[in-house]
C-alpha cells in the first residue's frame, strides 16, 4: 500500500466515524411524557457526539493550518528567489547591451531561463486549497425549558435535534474539504522544493556571469579613463557618463558680440567662447551601498506599474508579450532622468514607448546612498507586458 493510499484510507475511516457519531435513532409513537424523556436523552447524546466530533475536527483543522504555514514559507522563499533572478538577469542584460554598444560581444546564452517555470503559474492548482478554511458549526443548547409545558418542550427539543443533525451534515462536509485541502498541499509541497532548487541553480549560474561582465566593463571603463576621450566612440561617453564629462554651457543668453546679457544697470561682461575652467558634473554611481527605492518598496512599484501601464492595442491583438529592460538615473533628490531602453520587445516599439512613459511619470524615489549620503545612481528595471 502506498503512502497516499494509506492517508486516503485513514481519512475515509475518520469521515465514517465522524458521520456515525452524528447519527441519531428516530423516536417512535409514544406518550408526551415518554417522548419528553427520550428527547432529553437524545439531546444529551447529541451534545456528547458534537463534543467528540469537534475534537476530531479541530485536530484536522490544526493540521491543515500547519501545512499551510509550511507552504506559505516555501512560497515566500520562491518569491525572493524569483526576484533575485529578475534583478540579476536585468543587471546581466544591461551589461551585455552596454558591451555590445562598445563593440564587444560576449558569448553567453540563457537557455536555462527560457526553461525556467514561473512559480506563480505553477501554484494555481493549490490556490483554492490555500484559501480553504472550513469552521465547525456549534449547536448551543442553553434554553431553560423546565417551566414550559411538556408538549412545548417536546416541540422545541425536537427542533433542536433537527438543528444538531443539520449542523452535523455541514460539519461533515467542512471536515472533508479541510482534509482534501491538506492532502493536496502536502502532496504539492515537494514540487515547490524542486522549483526552489531550480531557482537557486539559475541564480548560482547567473552570478558568475554578472561578475564576469562587470569586470569586463570595469576594464573598458578604466581604459577609457586613462586614454580617452580622443579615439573612442561616442558610445563610451554614453556608457560612462561620469568619465570625461562634457563641460556645461554657461548660464545666460548668448548674444552676437560674445557677452552674456544680464538684468540691471551692470555693464555687459565679456566671456570666452569656451570655458577655460572645466566644471565637474555630479557623479553618477553604478554601484551604491543602498540602492534607490520606489516609495513604498517593491510591492508598491509592482502596483504602480500594474495600474499605470496601458497595454498597446496593437500588441494585445497580435498577442505580443515580453519584457522591456530600462536603465535610468535616480538623482540625489529622487527625481527620474535619462530613461533609456536597454532591450525592448521585438516588433513592439509601442511597448517600449509605453514603458518609458510610465517610468518618466513615476513619483520621486528614495535616492540611493553611498556612506549614508544620498547620491545620483543608476537603476535597471524590467517592465513586463503580459497578456
Amino acid at each position: 500500500m502506498s503512502k497516499f493510499q494509506g492517508i486516503t484510507m485513514r481519512i475515509s475511516i475518520n469521515i465514517s466515524l465522524f458521520l456515525v457519531l452524528f447519527t441519531s435513532l428516530p423516536a417512535g409513537a409514544q406518550s408526551a411524557k415518554e417522548l419528553n424523556k427520550q428527547l432529553r436523552a437524545e439531546l444529551a447524546v447529541e451534545q456528547q457526539k458534537q463534543d467528540s466530533c469537534h475534537s476530531v475536527f479541530l485536530r484536522s483543522y490544526r493540521e491543515l493550518d500547519s501545512v499551510k504555514e509550511s507552504v506559505y514559507i516555501k512560497l515566500q522563499k520562491l518569491s525572493e528567489a524569483a526576484r533575485s533572478i529578475r534583478e540579476t538577469y536585468s543587471s546581466v542584460s544591461s551589461s551585455l547591451n552596454t558591451l555590445k554598444s562598445l563593440g564587444r560581444y560576449p558569448d553567453m546564452d540563457f537557455k536555462e531561463l527560457n526553461a525556467l517555470k514561473d512559480y506563480s503559474d505553477f501554484i494555481k492548482p493549490i490556490k483554492g486549497s490555500l484559501k480553504t478554511k472550513e469552521r465547525f458549526e456549534v449547536v448551543l443548547n442553553n434554553e431553560n425549558l423546565e417551566k414550559a409545558k411538556t408538549k412545548e418542550q417536546n416541540q422545541l427539543w425536537g427542533q433542536k435535534l433537527v438543528e444538531y443533525r443539520d449542523k452535523a451534515a455541514l460539519n461533515a462536509s467542512g471536515f472533508r474539504k479541510n482534509e482534501a485541502a491538506r492532502i493536496q498541499l502536502q502532496s504539492f509541497s515537494p514540487q515547490l522544493d524542486s522549483i526552489l532548487i531550480g531557482y537557486q541553480y539559475v541564480t548560482e549560474d547567473l552570478l558568475p556571469r554578472k561578475a564576469q561582465l562587470e569586470k569586463e566593463l570595469d576594464v573598458l571603463r578604466e581604459n577609457y579613463r586613462l586614454k580617452g576621450p580622443e579615439g573612442f566612440s561616442f558610445a563610451y561617453r554614453e556608457a560612462f557618463p561620469d568619465i570625461h564629462p562634457l563641460p556645461p554651457r554657461e548660464n545666460g543668453d548668448i548674444v552676437m558680440d560674445g557677452t552674456i546679457e544680464s538684468e540691471g544697470d551692470y555693464d555687459a561682461v565679456p566671456v570666452q567662447k569656451e570655458s577655460s575652467i572645466p566644471v565637474q558634473e555630479p557623479e553618477i554611481y553604478e554601484i551604491v551601498d543602498e540602492p534607490a527605492i520606489f516609495p513604498g518598496g517593491y510591492d508598491a512599484l509592482k502596483k504602480y506599474l500594474a495600474e499605470n501601464i496601458v497595454y498597446p492595442s496593437f500588441a494585445k491583438e497580435a498577442g505580443i508579450s515580453g519584457k522591456v529592460f530600462l536603465k535610468f538615473v535616480v538623482s540625489d533628490k529622487g527625481r527620474i532622468s535619462n530613461v533609456k531602453i536597454m532591450r525592448g520587445i521585438p516588433d513592439c516599439p509601442e511597448c517600449d514607448k509605453e514603458a518609458i512613459r510610465v517610468v518618466k511619470g513615476m513619483p520621486a524615489w528614495i535616492p540611493g546612498k553611498v556612506k549614508g549620503k544620498a547620491v545620483n545612481s543608476v537603476f535597471n528595471l524590467p517592465v513586463q507586458f503580459k497578456l
